[in-house]
């Protein structure tokens, strides 16, 4: 009977095995239909007929037989490795390597494995998280790769491992394209060692790392060897942070093995901690520390609460701030230490703030910079070393030449052992070789000096047609207003006597200026005279000198418009050898008409002076004349009008009548018929008178 039971009862629980189970998730109520396809679907051809392939906006990856492609020199997965396994070098051995998951297109790293697989590809340039990950111990960067922590943290699950470490020919940049990404030591691991390569931190943070019995708490920068020759380790900071890490010894966050180097950019370094010396960084013998920005702020050591440089450690500052940085009591150098006939300090920038009442350890001598009237240059804080060449000051409208002590160009070679003041020399720029020139009406700002080069105006020349004259731009389309020409008249003779100056005048159109003359003769002449101003009137005389045997010359005056626009008048003149014109008189020689000298001889026919005077009867009381002609310019008497006949001045006049006479003075007594005929007729009318009377009186 138990085995009959027996029986029955593993025979219900085959069928019960055998038989499909639907599972539901909780809070589900079915689960979504599988793929029917027998083939796989692709994104040009899917099966519409499989309720998966075929529905809405459905990708061929939901396939049930899609394969993922794999991806072009990705190596298959290993088999996973021991973690605790150590490699040579001491470090932890990589985890068996992971196909990472595809999100989003790209390659996101979310294990250990993973990150291993990826950082062993290489041709893998650039690795990005998609997830937080703790590895088991660190790895080795023996080539050039880019790890973006992607907002997510990288951390450590060991103890005392340097996450990283950059070998001879390793080159790796670390940098954060999300937010919050970082790398945490958790207080008990050291973050990056650099064997010979090179690390960059562009963005990201560095935090909590510590080496508790060590130097460099985030950073330990040391040498390496490639092929049997030394390679110097680099570390280059333009971007991110370092907080909060520690170091036993030196070196809270980074430590400068000899010949090594730390170039700081920009980033932060805050929170760090050195047991001994330098609470951020630590600069060993020939190695060197470059800070050209970012900010170091409240760290702290016993000696040099920010940097401390060791021995000959060179230490440059060009930028960047250290701030609220503090040593132990009984330490130096809050900011900076370093011995006084040791270390190697140039400060030529930057700002060291609130680090106490000193910030350094040591006296340096200061290189102060007047670059007279060019840009503001810093001070040097200069120790064991030669001032660093600042970048050329800037001068608007000049060209930098050199720093110069005197008249000696300061040699930036030479160690500076004295406080030294130097200053710049200029020379003025010509902006002859500047890309930028100014047009005719707007200014330009020369690219060699960065002055303003004035605008260079219109490049005005005359024009003139029909009358009219204005100006045009050689250098662009503009053009004045057209006007009138104004005309100049020259009052003067067309010709002079050879023995005469030749003089003439003129006067200046309304706004008209700087009027001049000038002559010229066939092969001589001269010009630019500055002619006789008198009563508004303009005169000059070209001299007889000047004649010599020509036959002619030409006066011109010249003048100009109020704007500047040349005006000529011209005059030709003949020169005479001759006299020409006037008359003769009886008294006067001929007066030339050209010159107005006389010349010739007198004229004793021409007499412009020859008065009549009419004949007058003499009286007993006057004299008379008979008519005559008198000429005053010669005090000549003529009885002619024609002035030919000449007689006296006695020949004129008729004598006073006598007392004594009973005939009237005619001035003819010697007539005997005229008396008689006066008589006959004085007779004649005293008949008629008496006859006329009688027979009146008889009529009556």
């Amino acid at each position: 009977m138990k085995k009959r039971f027996l029986s029955i009862l593993l025979t219900l629980c085959l069928v019960l095995c055998l038989a499909p189970i639907t599972v539901f998730a909780e809070g589900e109520t079915e689960a979504a239909p599988g793929c029917s396809c027998e083939t796989a679907c692709t994104a040009e051809a899917r099966n519409t007929d499989c309720p998966v392939c075929g529905a809405d906006g459905a990708l061929a990856e939901n396939c049930g037989k899609y394969t993922e492609p794999e991806t072009e020199g990705e190596s298959p997965k290993p088999e996973e490795a021991n973690p605790q396994e150590k490699p040579e070098g001491g470090m932890p051995e990589a985890h068996s390597k992971a196909v990472p998951v595809l999100m989003s297109g790209e390659t996101e790293i979310r294990s250990e494995s993973e990150l291993e697989s990826a950082l062993d590809d290489e041709t893998r340039a650039e690795i990005k998280l998609g997830g937080n990950i703790e590895i088991s111990g660190g790895f080795i960067i023996s080539r050039a790769v880019t790890l973006d922590l992607n907002g997510y943290t990288l951390t450590s699950s060991g103890t005392e491992f340097d996450i990283f470490s950059v070998h001879d020919n390793g080159n790796l940049t670390i940098k954060d394209s999300g937010t919050g990404g970082k790398i945490d030591g958790q207080n008990k691991n050291c973050g990056f060692s650099i064997y010979g390569g090179v690390l960059t931190l562009e963005s990201g943070t560095i935090i909590n790392c510590t080496d508790a019995d060590g130097d460099g708490g985030a950073v330990d920068i040391a040498s390496g060897s490639s092929e049997g020759v030394k390679t110097y380790g680099k570390f280059v900071m333009n971007g991110g942070a370092i907080k909060n890490c520690t170091a036993g010894d030196d070196g809270g966050a980074v430590d400068i093995g000899k010949g090594c180097t730390f170039m700081m950019n920009g980033g932060t370094i805050s929170g760090c901690r050195a047991d001994d010396d330098a609470g951020a960084v630590f600069i060993k013998q020939k190695a060197s520390f470059v800070m050209n920005g970012g900010t170091i702020e409240n760290c702290s050591a016993f000696c040099g609460g920010a940097v401390n440089i060791y021995r000959d450690g060179s230490f440059a500052m060009t930028g960047g701030t250290i701030k609220d940085c503090t040593v132990d009591a009984g330490g130096f150098g809050n900011a900076v230490y370093g011995k006084h006939d040791e270390a190697i300090v140039v400060i030529s920038g930057g700002a060291i703030e609130n680090c106490g009442v000193s910030p350094l350890s040591f006296d340096a001598f200061t290189v102060s910079f007047d670059s007279d009237g060019g840009t503001p240059v810093a001070d040097q804080q200069v120790l064991n070393a030669p001032a660093v060449r600042p970048d050329d000051p800037a001068k608007p409208g000049y060209l930098f030449e050199d720093w110069y002590i005197g008249e000696t160009p300061f040699d930036f070679s030479v160690s500076v052992n004295k406080n030294t003041m130097v200053m710049a020399k200029w020379s003025a720029c010509d902006h002859a070789g500047s890309t930028a020139q100014p047009t005719c009406t707007d200014s330009a700002l020369c690219t060699i000096c960065n002055g303003t080069i004035p605008a260079k105006g219109h490049a005005l020349t005359w024009q003139s047609k029909n009358g009219a004259c204005w100006q045009t731009c050689s250098n662009c389309d503009f053009e004045t207003a057209k006007k009138a020409i104004p005309e100049i008249t020259i009052l003067g003779s067309d010709k002079v006597c050879r023995t005469q100056d030749y003089e003439f005048t003129f006067t200046l159109p309304e706004g008209c200026k700087n009027p001049t003359y000038g002559y010229e003769f066939l092969h001589l002449g001269d010009s630019g005279i500055s002619p006789t101003f008198t009563n508004g009137v303009y005169s000059g005389t070209v001299t007889t000198a000047s004649y010599y045997d020509a036959t002619d010359f030409k006066v011109t005056v010249y003048a100009e418009t109020a704007d500047g626009f040349p005006i000529r008048a011209e005059k030709a003149v003949a020169i005479l050898n001759e006299h020409t014109g006037g008359t003769a008189t009886c008294k006067k020689k001929p007066k030339c008409a050209v010159c107005g000298a006389e010349y010739g001889e007198l004229n004793p026919d021409h007499h412009t002076g020859l008065k009549h005077f009419p004949a007058k009867a003499a009286t007993k009381n006057a004299e008379g004349n008979i008519e005559y002609w008198y000429c005053a310019d010669c005090n000549t008497y003529y009885s002619d009008a024609a002035a030919r006949d000449e007689i006296s001045k006695a020949d004129t006049i008729i004598k006073k009548l006598a007392d004594d006479r009973k005939t009237p003075q005619t001035g003819d007594s010697n007539n005997l018929m005229l008396w008689f005929a006066l008589l006959v007729v004085s007779g004649g009318a005293v008949i008629g008178a008496t006859v006329t009377r009688r027979k009146k009186t008889y009529n009556r």
